[in-house]
């Protein structure tokens, strides 16, 4: 539409009344009322012209006042187009060749209103039906030497309004020439001010002279800056062929508070993020708009790569191939709606947020493939991420990161995850496997990171359907399991959690110890967001434990028993599991049911059978759609 409401401008302000001015000759001394008649059939729309004078020459110059064009009658604007006064001198013996050539010109006050209503019709459509615009495309130049010879046109007073009921736009501005500096040309100047979707727009246009247009010879200028809310956009350089937008030396750049708010702006559907800022090299290849050699950052973490938008499909697709030497998993944050800045847990110790993920009905707008790949990820201890490799398809609607893989603890976490916006209530589901991860990395920094050790795998499997995370998982089935074999644990956490009062009471004073572990596993099934733990072990040379209870994902609770059996002899020991239980995020722990005073252990606690339970646990589940 942009490029329409330049031509309007340029073909109505001055292709229309050179139209006329080319009859006027032709036609000598005949009536304005005559050549009004002549648009008036060719536009279907009302129009005339208040006076016609012709000085004559070789290079006679044509004045015309008061011309205007009825606007569509369902527009805003009372004319599509009226000059109050034009000038031009024409050069007559062109015109035996069906060649324009105006070495002068100049409009003096008028407007032009470009406007399409929220079914498609527009006002520059003269065919009589709503989204019909073969005339303005008949109309708009393919290449320079289809514009007309203009050696210099001054432009004062001239009103631009455009309205865009569909995408919610409503701008209206100056087009204006400025007096180029040592001798140069005249330069094309456009402001437009308004608002797109209630946000506050400005567009500041300069642009070589109209004569540039048709100069193949010398490629032509551009400079623009649009501001939309905070977003701001600048696209300066030159091109070759402005007409096609070919041969293009552009730089672009990029900013805002957040990515997602670049839609309404330029029709693609980015994802949340924290305040960014990207600049590039942007060129055209037929259908293909292209942003090569892009660099910045977004939030904390750095990007760079090429992306392409294909206009050419019936649905644009969208190509990219980025790469981040450092990325922030906290940057990342947006995408499930969890506010980087905030607290881990609300005054509720909900810790899943429950903000509708944003963006879901603009997976319709346009079809992606983006790759992403870092070798270092900047993560919080206990997620221990260190790289991500990923690519991620958009079509019809529906995300599927595949393949999606994280370097974890010294192990990795692969696999997919998908998001369908299809249906009225939109699902995601995520099958992943995790394999050789270290059990210390997740406690790096922390005071059990030199007694803890091991090697972790297992799966995970889930389906879910919402608008947030919260809901997601609030609904989900599905199952997981993980496994560990050898290594090591805290003995703190071990003599702790069977309340072996007095081996930590030593430990607390002293130095932590390693207990050796036999083997760990857990199975979880989820059922509409009730997570429940199958008898969870941990068989270690100092005692088993035994977890069970569960997880209400919905109300975002916990209800989980630790039991412990001692394999060595000990004074005291409470006979009473360790209870865990209330919100997610600020659980309440106490001792169960059992006997309320410490009672003598001897040390019963047997050896359970590693290998059989590992392959029972990682038994792999039954396929189920997605």
């Amino acid at each position: 539409m942009a490029r329409r409401g330049l031509w309007i401008v340029g073909i109505g302000a001055i292709g229309v009344v050179v139209g006329a001015t080319a009859l006027a000759v032709f036609a000598l001394d005949r009536a304005p009322g005559w050549i009004s008649d002549r648009i008036e059939g060719a536009t279907g729309r009302e129009s005339r012209i208040g006076s016609l004078n012709i000085d004559w020459s070789w290079t006679p110059t044509i004045t015309l006042t008061e011309l205007t064009i009825a606007n569509a009658d369902w527009g805003a604007a009372e004319h599509m187009l009226s000059v109050r006064e034009a000038r031009f001198r024409l050069r007559l013996l062109p015109l035996l060749k069906l060649q324009i050539e105006i070495p002068e010109a100049a409009i003096d006050g008028g407007s032009v209103a470009v406007e399409r209503r929220g079914d498609g019709a527009s006002n520059w459509s003269f065919a009589g039906r709503p989204g019909d615009s073969g005339a303005d495309e008949a109309s708009a130049p393919e290449e320079r030497t289809e514009v007309p010879v203009i050696g210099r046109l001054r432009v004062t007073d001239f009103v631009l309004t455009v309205r865009d009921e569909r995408r919610g736009l409503d701008l209206e501005g100056v087009i204006a020439t400025a007096v180029g500096e040592g001798g140069e040309a005249d330069r094309l100047e456009l402001s437009l001010e308004g608002r797109l979707e209630e946000e506050p727009l400005t567009i500041e246009f300069t642009g070589g002279s109209v004569l540039m247009l048709r100069d193949s010879d010398e490629p032509y200028p551009l400079d623009v800056a649009v501001a939309f809310g905070d977003t701001r956009l600048t696209v300066e350089g030159r091109i070759e062929d402005p007409i096609a937008f070919e041969g293009a030396q552009i730089e672009m750049s990029l900013s805002g508070p957040n990515l997602a708010e670049v839609f309404p702006l330029l029709g693609i559907p980015a994802p949340p993020s924290p305040p960014y800022e990207l600049a590039g090299r942007l060129r055209r290849n037929g259908e293909v708009w292209e942003f090569q050699g892009m660099k910045g950052r977004v939030g904390d973490s750095d990007l760079a790569g090429d992306l392409a938008v294909d206009y050419g499909r019936e649905t644009p697709l969208l190509r990219a191939k980025l790469e981040s030497e450092s990325l922030y998993v906290r940057d990342l944050a947006p995408l499930v709606g969890v506010d980087p800045e905030a607290d881990d847990t609300g005054d509720d110790g909900r810790v899943l947020p429950d903000v509708p993920l944003a963006g879901l009905e603009r997976l319709h707008a346009m079809d992606m493939d983006v790759e992403l790949s870092t070798d270092r990820v900047e993560a919080p201890v206990f997620l221990a991420i260190s790289s991500l490799t990923v690519r991620v398809r958009i079509e019809g609607g529906r995300a599927e990161a595949n393949p999606l893989r994280f370097g974890v603890a010294g192990g990795s976490v692969q696999g997919s995850v998908a998001l369908n916006a299809r249906t009225e209530a939109p699902s995601a589901a995520a099958d992943l496997t995790f394999e050789k991860l270290d059990l210390a990395a997740f406690f790096k920094d922390t005071d059990y990171y030199d007694t803890m050790g091991g090697e972790v795998q297992g799966r995970l499997d889930l389906l879910g359907s919402g608008r947030s995370l919260a809901e997601l998982l609030g609904s989900a089935d599905g199952n997981a399991a993980a496994v560990m074999t050898g290594g090591a644990v805290s003995g703190l956490l071990v003599e702790g959690a069977g309340l072996d009062l007095g081996e930590a009471l030593i430990l607390v004073v002293g130095d932590d110890s390693k207990v050796p572990v036999r083997c760990a596993m857990a199975r979880i099934d989820v059922e509409e967001g009730r997570a429940r733990i199958e008898r969870a072990v941990l068989d270690t040379s100092d005692s088993v434990l035994y977890v069970s209870g569960g997880v209400n994902l919905l109300k975002q609770t916990l209800g989980i028993d630790i039991e412990a059996q001692a394999k060595d002899f000990s004074l005291l020991d409470l006979d009473a599991p360790v209870r865990i239980e209330g919100a997610l995020g600020d659980p309440d722990i106490s001792i169960g049911e059992g006997a309320p005073i410490p009672l003598l252990d001897l040390g019963e606690g047997e050896d359970v059978p590693c290998d059989d339970l590992i392959a029972e646990y990682m038994r792999p589940p039954e396929p189920r759609g997605r």
